[in-house]
């Protein structure tokens, strides 16, 4: 939810916590690039084109994970398929080909889940406690309703977009 100053507010046991959207967009933003960094050694840039002009583009694929203390919402991230496929083989190593669907799966739901792990780490408090729902993956494009898109571009110019709704 977001109150009229433009902050977004999440319940944590009683309080109330408040995120600018420009605290939420750096978050996501580190929050992937680490993520896809570290585990598919693939550098993620944010990309100015609007989520909506991408979605009957491609065929999608998607990992989501739930948030749920001190924040309530989902991270949900979302790949073309092909994209998920070269993701999935730079984790694995191996050819592109071999990658099947449901190792793709896997693979979307760990980096989701690590993802949604180091948004936490740099919204909450240091040494602050959070907690996560199991990942989720799919393939079409998912339920986006509440959430802020971002697009992002990888260093082989491919497109993924991350869904973030925070609630209190």
């Amino acid at each position: 939810m977001i109150d009229a100053g433009g902050e977004w507010l999440a319940g944590t046991q009683g309080k109330v916590i408040m995120v600018s959207e420009e605290q939420l967009a750096q978050a996501v933003g580190e929050a992937l690039s680490i993520t896809f960094e570290g585990m598919a050694f693939v550098e993620l840039m944010q990309d100015t084109e609007e989520a909506g002009k991408l979605r009957s583009a491609y065929k999608w694929v998607w990992g989501a994970v739930n948030l749920q203390e001190p924040y309530q919402g989902r991270l949900c991230v979302i790949y073309p398929e092909a994209t998920a496929r070269h993701i999935v083989s730079a984790v694995y190593g191996g050819a592109e080909e071999e990658i099947y669907a449901k190792r793709i799966a896997d693979a979307l739901g760990e980096l989701t889940n690590t993802a949604a792990g180091v948004l936490l780490s740099r919204l909450v408090a240091e040494g602050g406690i959070f907690s996560l729902g199991l990942p989720q993956t799919g393939s079409g494009w998912p339920d986006t309703a509440g959430m802020t898109l971002y697009v992002f571009q990888t260093d082989s110019e491919e497109k993924l977009v991350a869904g973030v709704r925070l609630a209190g």
